[in-house]
Parts: C-alpha cells; structure tokens; sequence
C-alpha cells in the first residue's frame, strides 16, 4: 500500500497588497508578508525579501486582501492544522488556485481521492497537475501519472509547485521500475545526497513498514538544501482500505509490465563475433550484426541468416529499454537455403542452356549462309576465268572476292557461336549438376519427418481411432 507523503512548500507569492509592520522602536515598514514562523518574519519590500526578528515586531497590520489561511498553511507542519487552515482559506479566498492546489494535494495525501477530484475538476493550470498525477498514483497507475506531469512547463511554476511536481514524478518513476530517472528527478528537486535519495526510491518499492519509511524519509529530508527549502516532509498517512479492491502493489506491477517506453532497442550480436550475418525484421533485410534498431513495441519475426549456415529464426517481443539477443549459428545448410540453391541454379542451367542454344542457332545460320555465299563465289569465279581480261572482267572479279570474303565472315561466325554455345552449355551442366544436388538435398531435409500413431479410445463419445501426427522440420 502506498504510503502517503506529505510535503510542506514554502512559497514566494508576488503580493501586491501593501502590509504595514510597526517595530518596537516606532518605525513602519510597508511591504508585502511572505510567510512567518514562530520566531522569523519574511516580507518582500521593492522586490527584495527580508526577515525580521519577531522580537522586534510591536504591530502586525495584514492588508485585508491577503489569504492569511494560506499562509499559516504553508508554514504548518501539523497535518491536521494544515489541512484546517486550507479549508478556510477555501472557504474565504475561493479564488486562491494555489490554496485549493495545496488542498487537493493533501485531500489525496490523506486518502481523500473523491473529494481531491472535485477540486480538480475543470482546472487547468499547472498546480493542480500534481494533485491528478498524486490521484493516478495513489491507484496504481504510475503510467497515467507521469503522462499528466510531462506536459507541464515546468518554467511557469514557483520553486516549491516545481519541486512538488518533480518530487511526485520521481516517485512514479519509481513504481515503473525507473530508479535511475526517479533519483535523477529527485536530484532536481534539490536533494543533495543521491545515496539517500536511491535509499528513499528504494523504500517505496521494497515494502518496508511505516516505521521504516518513516525512517528513511526523515534521513532524506535532513540531506535537503536548506537554504532552498523546497521540500521537507510532515508525516505519513495510509490512504483508507478500500474493501474487494486490487491490492496496491499488484495495481503498481500491472502499470509497470504496461511499460512507460512505447519503443525500445533491438540488439543482435553473434557469439562468434569475428562472423557477420544479415538481419531479417519480419522478411525484410534490415541490417547485418552486430545490429541495433529502435522499434515499436511489439512482437517481431527476427531472422539471422549467413550463407553457409543454418539460418536462425526467433519471435522478440520488444517492450521498452533494451532487448538483446545473442545467436550462435551452425554451420549448414537447412531447407530454406537449399531452396534458394537449387532455385538459383536452375535458373542458371536454363539460361545458360538458352543462350547455347542460340548460339548453337547462330552457328547453324552462319554455316547455311556462308556456305550459300560460297556457292556463289564459285559461279563467280567460274564466270571470271572464261571471260577476256576486259572492263566486265574486273568487276566480276571484285565481285567474287566480296563474294568469298562475305562467306568467311559467316563461316567465322559460325565458329565463335560453336565456341560460345560450347562454353555456356559446360557451364549450364554445372548449374543443372548443381540443381540436382540441392534438389536431392531438398528432398531429403523435407523428408525428416516424425511420424506418431496412437490408438484412441474416448469413453465419454463412445468412439475410438487412431490419433496420427506427422511433423516437418
């Protein structure tokens, strides 16, 4: 059950009603009261604050406008007293904000929830943000209260409204399991010990007795910057039993297994760091190892692949801070990649076997034509040698040789096609060698099987039967 503190804020109000002191030796000083305790009196004249020795005081005369109430609550460390004079000043000052802040704040402190939420209602400014994230926490719900505080502009704020706000967000903090964040707020909050502000986060999450609370909390204050005075702590009170209601803690592990972080970090290394090998976030390459990406929270299909392994699936489910995986690869070669072989090859072998064949084509076409223009050059030829050595003689010789030149290209191009075609099709019988080994491979690894019959009797329908299961890997 959560144990309720109670902080005592001294506050600078910038009061522009004008208070008269008289001292003991006649003079009057106009100014405007800040606060008072039994032996010191604070004032603010010309926007400087003073103190006063009360042994000094002859008269005190408080401007009619200023909320005395208020005051007296502010300086009172009897939770009773305090919470006495805040009704009063809601009471007669029912525009004060800051007073009704500070008693919602205690109306929660003391297990009063109900009517703390009445005095929430419809206000926006930033002193009642404290009171609503002090209501979610007093419920359980540590999430919903440091989403109220992170949207206040913490600038806005007086120092004590600030420490309260730090103070409490710390405390949820706490409850999500945030220590590092919750001392880091208390730090701001001006306390100088960190020690003793991880000893008090400590306290509120490792079920200590009131006592010991108590205990801690008071060493925590004695380490508070005095001079600040931000915060100091009056007591404790247990907020009232609710009956057939969730225990407090049990509210507390539910808020914190909900996760204040909504994306977290994917680390994934290899055991064999000297290795690297792709990463697969549901079926798409995102990365190599040693990879790291922040994502959503959620579950995701993490795949670890190198060729020449066994590839490596793993469902993660990341929720917040910081998931890390450590995989240790096997080397060989599982179905999938011997799929991918064998599809690659027969890929290949078809290819391959299409371009020898065309150029086993081009072969074909080049004997067939250069030995047409061959033909030809022979009638040409013949058709030279019987004609006289005139000017028609000539030309049909040039016309032979451009004849028989053309018909060697033809012939050269059927010899480069033989080549080539017999090239790509040594190399297509390799990758048809290739695609008959995967494929066996295949076969045999989609072949592992573990096959159960069980015979079935089922008093209760009256039947029986044979249970058969047979699964692959």
């Amino acid at each position: 059950m959560l144990k309720s503190i109670l902080f005592v804020l001294i506050i600078s109000l910038p009061l522009l009603a004008k208070d008269r002191i008289t001292l003991d030796n006649g003079d009057i000083i106009e100014c405007s009261i800040v606060s008072q305790t039994n032996d010191m009196l604070t004032y603010a004249q010309n926007g400087v604050q003073k103190q006063l020795d009360k042994s000094k005081l002859k008269k005190l005369e408080l401007d009619i406008d200023i909320d005395k109430y208020y005051l007296a609550a502010m300086q009172e460390s009897d939770p009773k007293l305090k919470l006495l004079y805040l009704r009063k000043s809601k009471t007669h000052f029912p525009e004060n904000t800051k007073s009704r802040a500070q008693l919602s704040q205690l109306l929660v402190l003391k297990g009063e929830r109900k009517e703390a939420a009445e005095l929430c209602s419809n206000q926006n400014v930033p002193e009642f943000a404290v009171s609503r994230a002090l209501i979610a926490l007093t419920e359980g719900r540590a999430n919903d209260a440091i989403d109220t505080l992170s949207g206040i502009d913490e600038t806005k704020l007086e120092d004590s409204d600030r420490a309260a706000l730090v103070v409490t967000r710390s405390f949820a903090a706490a409850f999500t399991g945030d220590t590092a964040g919750a001392v880091s707020n208390l730090a701001q909050a001006k306390i100088q010990a960190p020690e003793q502000s991880a000893a008090l986060i400590r306290s509120l999450t490792g079920g200590k007795s009131p006592a010991e609370y108590r205990k801690t909390l008071e060493s925590a204050v004695s380490n508070t910057n005095a001079a600040a005075n931000v915060l100091a702590v009056a007591g404790l009170m247990q907020p009232p039993a609710v009956p057939n209601a969730p225990s407090f803690k049990t509210n507390v592990l539910i808020a914190a297994r909900t996760a204040v972080r909504r994306s977290g970090v994917l680390s994934v290394t290899l055991a064999d760091a000297s290795v690297r090998a792709a990463v697969y976030i549901d079926g798409r390459e995102s990365g190599s190892t040693p990879f790291s990406m922040t994502l959503t929270n959620g579950t995701y299909r993490v795949k670890v692949y190198r060729e020449g392994y066994l590839p490596k699936e793993i469902p993660v489910t990341v929720i917040g801070t910081a998931n890390d995986i450590s995989v240790a690869l096997i080397r060989g070669i599982g179905t999938e990649e011997a799929t991918m072989k064998r599809d690659a090859a027969l890929s290949g072998a078809v290819r391959n076997g299409l371009i020898a064949g065309g150029c086993l084509g081009v072969t074909a076409a080049g004997i067939v034509l250069g030995s047409i223009l061959n033909n030809q050059g022979d009638q040409q030829y013949d058709s030279y040698k019987s004609d006289p050595i005139t000017e028609s003689s000539t030309a049909k010789g040039d016309l032979y040789s451009s004849t028989y030149n053309t018909a060697d290209a033809m012939f050269m191009v059927a010899e480069t096609g033989i080549v080539l075609g017999a090239v790509f099709l040594i190399w297509g019988g390799f990758d048809f060698f290739n695609y008959y080994s995967y494929a066996e491979l295949t076969r045999k690894t989609e072949k592992k099987s573990a096959f159960m019959l069980l015979p079935v009797i089922n008093p209760v329908r009256q039947n029986c039967g044979v249970y058969f299961t047979a699964s692959f890997q």
